[in-house]
């Protein structure tokens, strides 16, 4: 077997999460990284243009056998649906190969093995706050109280530190007030973060009353009151 030297660098023009960094200055990122990590730097794959394309790093991951493994600026450049991520990421970790994310500064070396739902529970406000124990790519572990639902598309959650957008297929209805339990993976829409490809259940918990709130139209427009009931906006 032939010695595995170096991660190979994978880099895209378009946008990811919520970045856009032009593909030279990635290319400089990867390359201090893997210098800071004592790896040699490969130069890196360019991913085409075109949305929720992944030619490239499919290429990429079907023969792994020379390097050490894939860096890249994000986690959010994996593929967004959960399916099609865990694939990608098991095929590389099948080759003994890891994932280096230089911006979430994780190397993520193997597949999901604990049960999400028996890991601790995060705040909703702190879905997009960095945190050094969260590997990317693993499923995070949310509650909150129903203020909406979409069936077949998303519901929305409430805590007592905010808000959160959870989208999911599980057809399940869910009522107003109902408290929610749910796992998925933290993501970005619109600069606003959603919990993508969730599961959810729900809680023996009473159901909440909720009532719509009064707010003013500069504080939608700023894009506060994230995913709470509204009841009229005052000017």
């Amino acid at each position: 077997m032939s010695e595995r030297r170096g991660l190979r660098g994978y880099v895209t023009a378009r946008g990811f999460g919520p970045y856009v960094i032009p593909v030279p200055v990635q290319s400089l990122a990867l390359r201090d990284y893997c210098a800071r990590k004592k790896f040699i730097y490969v130069l890196p794959a360019n991913e085409n243009c075109f949305p929720h394309s992944y030619l490239v790093l499919e290429g990429m991951i079907g023969d792994l056998s020379g390097y050490e493994g894939i860096v890249m600026c994000s986690m959010h450049m994996l593929p967004h649906r959960a399916e099609r991520r865990r694939g990608v990421c098991h095929r590389v970790f099948e080759q003994g190969c890891s994932l280096h994310l230089v911006l979430e500064d994780f190397v993520v070396e193997e597949a999901e093995l604990s049960t999400p739902f028996k890991e601790p529970i995060v705040p909703l406000s702190s879905i997009a706050q960095y945190r050094k124990d969260h590997a990317p790519g693993k499923r995070v572990h949310v509650t909150g109280i129903v203020t909406l639902q979409r069936l077949g598309e998303d519901f929305f959650l409430q805590d007592a530190t905010g808000g959160l957008r959870v989208r999911t297929r599980q057809a399940e209805t869910l009522a107003v007030g109902d408290r929610v339990e749910a796992v998925g993976f933290p993501d970005f829409e619109h600069f606003l973060t959603v919990l993508q490809d969730a599961t959810f259940r729900k809680m023996s918990e009473p159901k909440v009353s909720v009532r719509p709130i009064t707010v003013s139209t500069e504080e939608l427009q700023e894009g506060l009151h994230h995913a709470a009931p509204v009841g009229h906006s005052v000017a």
